[in-house]
């Protein structure tokens, strides 16, 4: 990750701690989009805080997180398997 990736992480990170709902959707939607590298600083940034409102919103992060990558997979292998029977028409 880069010197700027690195900024921009801990930003979203502490954006984390923000109230607005407005805000942490907007926040977690781009640290889901940076994918896993995110899940190591966002578990670290976990064990650190006594918060537990804020522990819960990395949980929530760190889950979609996980479970983001396997259903862009099977999303791209989907997409792949019905261009192929557009192009194809195989069944």
């Amino acid at each position: 990750m880069t010197n700027q990736g690195h900024r921009e992480l801990e930003a979203l990170m502490n954006l984390l701690e923000d109230p607005d709902n407005q805000v942490f959707d907007t926040v977690s939607n781009r640290l889901i989009e940076l994918g896993e590298d995110v899940v190591n600083p966002l578990e670290r940034r976990w064990e650190l805080t006594l918060k537990p409102e804020l522990q819960g919103k990395i949980e929530n992060v760190i889950f979609f997180n996980h479970t983001s990558v396997p259903l862009q997979k099977f999303g791209t292998l989907l997409g792949f398997h019905l261009v192929h029977k557009i192009i194809f028409g195989v069944r």
